[in-house]
């Protein structure tokens, strides 16, 4: 009878050490906030003052755990990045100015690896990296503008001409890149655009946290969150939308987003 106690106490030790080498499933949910950088837009001063917009990300993932310290994953999620833009004129007050947003929705893939520290103890290391790849499923922009300061043609977001600059009272306007168009020439030629934002980015992601046991199977995620694109999210065409340089050309912009990853972990040891 001791011999069998001691087997069956040594039994659920093993499986206890080894929950953590299968199967890894999570469901993450990353409140935080973006930012749309591009140099020509750093450059513009007072017509286009920056301001961080509300970001998030959700996706249900699957990771396969080579040892308890290491895995990798996979999975499908949404996502959303964004920026938040002003005038700052001298001598206009803040709630006359321009102000107008720029949003992005995504279906994203993420791909990576997933290091932790021993998932037996109440609470443990949990980092992921990887990259993912963003399928573009909406770009939106919205624009109030104040009638102090007149027409908004040319403004950030809008074309230089057209319909749009006809705005002279205070109102929000909305705009979809996706069925975009801008004026081309003296008579104002009416030009479909074709890729005012890229329909597919990749980026980077960084997850840096601890993991807090609820068994040795499941835990909950606390963890900073940090990604970007490492190519730009706007396509040929964003020239013709947004305040650029003289020369009509345009840098490259690049998503950044910041935010707290709050993650249900559940493993199925082999």
């Amino acid at each position: 009878m001791k011999k069998l106690m001691l087997f069956v106490v040594a039994l659920f030790a093993t499986q206890a050490i080894q929950a953590q080498k299968g199967l890894e499933f999570t469901l993450n949910f990353t409140p935080g906030s973006s930012m749309l950088l591009n140099n020509n837009d750093f450059e513009e001063g007072a017509a286009l003052n920056y301001a961080a917009r509300f970001a998030y990300n959700a996706h249900a993932s699957v990771g396969f755990n080579i040892s308890d310290a290491f895995g990798i994953y996979t999975g499908l999620g949404l996502s959303s990045v964004g920026q938040n833009y002003t005038t700052a004129y001298d001598g206009i007050a803040k709630s006359e100015q321009h102000t107008f947003t720029t949003d992005l929705n995504y279906l994203r893939i993420p791909v990576g690896f997933r290091f932790g520290g021993d998932f037996t103890e109440g609470v443990s290391a949990y980092v992921r990296f990887g990259g993912f790849v963003d399928m573009l499923s909406a770009a939106k922009g919205s624009y109030t503008f104040n009638s102090n300061q007149g027409s908004f043609a040319g403004i950030h977001g809008t074309p230089y001409s057209g319909e749009l600059a006809t705005y002279k009272t205070d109102e929000t306007a909305t705009y979809d890149y996706r069925s975009a168009k801008h004026y081309e020439g003296l008579l104002l030629t009416e030009v479909e655009d074709k890729k005012v934002f890229n329909d597919v980015v990749f980026g980077a992601a960084v997850d840096l946290g601890s993991r807090f046991r609820i068994s040795d199977e499941m835990g909950i995620i606390f963890a900073l969150h940090l990604e970007g694109t490492v190519g730009s999210v706007e396509g040929e065409d964003a020239v013709h939308h947004f305040i650029t340089d003289s020369t009509n050309e345009r840098a490259s912009t690049f998503s950044v987003m910041a935010g707290f990853n709050l993650g249900f972990q559940y493993t199925i040891g082999f």
